[in-house]
């Protein structure tokens, strides 16, 4: 804090000998080292205080931003950022139903055709199939 060399020490401690004496020495040196303390627990006080106020303002303002981020209508917020005009949504829908080229084009990319029997897809077992490798290297085995 105070950039004191030996030579200022020496310096303060020759005049304290001089102005106090050399009797009443050190009951001064313990009083003036009793109001250091003091002083410093009272900056020490002060600083965990200030840290604290500080503290709670920030935990203020991120309670505050929580909350409005649970207010907030993340359907929405997600449209603004991907079409914030609007015009994919006025381009691909009439009304909110999908315009029939639209529908075609999705029809296209997941065709259905009206022979497939519902049942299981690929790499599940049918019933009544073995769920072990067949003695012939084959996936399974009917009975």
């Amino acid at each position: 804090m105070f950039d004191l060399g030996w030579q200022e020490l020496f310096l303060v401690a020759l005049i304290a000998l001089v102005v106090v004496g050399p009797k009443q020495l050190p009951t001064a040196l313990r009083t003036v080292t009793q109001v250091v303390r003091k002083g410093r627990s009272l900056a020490n006080e002060f600083r965990r205080s200030f840290d604290e106020v500080v503290r709670e303002a920030e935990l203020d303002d991120i309670r505050d931003q929580v909350r409005r981020a649970g207010h907030a209508d993340l359907n929405r917020e997600a449209e603004n950022l991907i079409d914030p005009e609007g015009d994919m949504r006025r381009r691909f829908s009439r009304d909110g139903q999908p315009d029939e080229r639209t529908r075609r084009a999705v029809e296209e990319m997941n065709p259905t055709d009206p022979n497939d029997e519902p049942g299981p897809g690929p790499g599940t077992n049918a019933p009544g199939a073995s769920a072990r490798p067949a003695a012939d290297g084959s996936r399974g085995s009917t009975e």
